[in-house]
């Protein structure tokens, strides 16, 4: 245990290191403009007034600008122009991948406008920022903002440790997984068309009052239609619901553990882009990706994908006993005890993450809701049957009914 709190130190040491070194200069986007995701199709060398004006106050005045993206076909260009037409400066074609910054400051006093130029039929997704007075410096991502990812991931990975120290058994954890995927798939194949025509109906310009908490419980029951009574469904009708007790724990921490590992790896990919080709992404992606350097904002996550494992362990466990003792109430407390977390979680995201103030309120309400699942899990274990499958388990302690 010793070694793998000092393995995480030493990461977060690392990571922390990584971090001490001078930045070029705070982020300025928030003083000029800019258009992101802007997708070019073209079969014929042509042009295009991208809507951007710079106003240099006096000659001479920089005007700084950023260009990337990425194109195939043939190369992309910047041209400013003054209001007759002529133009005054033209910038380096691009193509490929590429990230363009300049600083013009060769423009008299005036009006002009940017336009992008191509020389032949191309397609192209493309970034373009404008800062008077200055270089363009865009939202740096550092390398403690992997805190997140390593952190969720590592969760998930204690957890398997933890199954397989306790030897619960590599398949009932892998069939756990299994569940995660198949139920979130179907959960997504119905949110995906349904949800934004429900929030219209029930929210639409409107927030606030009983439509929008409607909303946030359809979003609850979806998770417990899919991830409690399907996997009910699925487990009640086959063998693999008639298990012993290290067996149904094997499959709720491998149900949790592995939606941890997708959110980690997903989480550190996204970051890890973000560092090495920023370009890749949205100005507005790169600054939330940046937030996650602060500790406060990394840890954040961390702590919910531990906590939120435990609801699972708990709402699966309680799925097995209710099929072992033949009584359906821990399958009712387990649709609703996860169809509430996940209105808490419809209403967090809705409402917007945006302080370290609210994400630890949500983060608080989670943590307390994963406290209770392992109480829950810990009565379950002392009132599970002693045989099922012909395993005979350790005599279980203050033994009552169910």
């Amino acid at each position: 245990m010793k070694r793998w709190i000092l393995l995480i130190a030493l990461i977060v040491l690392l990571l922390t290191g990584c971090t001490t070194a001078p930045q070029v200069g705070t982020p300025n986007i928030d003083r000029g403009s800019y258009l992101t995701g802007h997708t070019l199709t073209e079969t014929a060398d042509g042009e295009w007034e991208t809507g951007f004006h710079l106003l240099p106050a006096t000659d001479n005045e920089p005007q700084g600008i950023l260009f990337n993206g990425s194109t195939s076909g043939n190369a992309v260009w910047l041209v400013i122009r003054d209001l007759d037409g002529q133009t005054v400066w033209e910038g380096e074609p691009c193509s490929g991948t590429f990230k363009y910054s300049v600083v013009v400051d060769t423009l008299p006093a005036g009006e002009y406008a940017l336009w992008l130029v191509w020389d032949g039929p191309v397609t192209a997704q493309l970034d373009l920022y404008i800062v008077p007075g200055e270089a363009v410096r865009l939202p740096e991502v550092p390398p403690l903002a992997l805190l997140g990812g390593i952190g969720m991931t590592l969760v998930a990975l204690g957890y398997v440790i933890y199954a397989a120290v306790r030897r619960l058994g590599w398949g009932y954890l892998g069939l756990g997984a299994l569940g995660w995927i198949v139920s979130v798939f179907l959960k997504f194949m119905v949110a995906i068309p349904s949800n934004t025509p429900i929030y219209n109906l029930l929210i639409g310009e409107t927030r606030g009052g009983i439509g929008e908490w409607a909303f946030h419980l359809w979003v609850g029951l979806l998770t417990g239609i899919f991830e409690v009574l399907f996997i009910w469904l699925i487990l009640r009708y086959t063998r693999v619901g008639k298990a012993s007790w290290k067996k149904a724990l094997a499959f709720g921490i491998g149900f949790g553990a592995f939606e941890a590992l997708v959110l980690g790896l997903a989480s550190a990919g996204s970051t890890l882009m973000a560092m090495v080709s920023p370009g890749l992404l949205s100005t507005v992606n790169i600054a939330a990706l940046a937030h996650n350097a602060n500790p406060l904002w990394g840890l954040a996550p961390v702590s919910e994908r531990f906590f939120v494992v435990l609801v699972h362990i708990f709402s699966n466990v309680l799925m097995f006993h209710a099929i072992a003792t033949r009584k359906p109430g821990g399958l009712w407390i387990a649709f609703i005890y996860k169809t509430l977390i996940d209105t808490l979680a419809s209403y967090a995201q809705l409402a917007g993450l945006d302080t370290l103030t609210k994400i630890w309120t949500v983060e608080a309400i989670i943590a307390v809701w994963g406290v209770l699942g392992w109480l829950g899990t810990r009565w379950v274990s002392k009132h599970y049957p002693q045989q099922m499958e012909g395993e005979t388990l350790p005599q279980p302690e203050n033994q009552g009914p169910a």
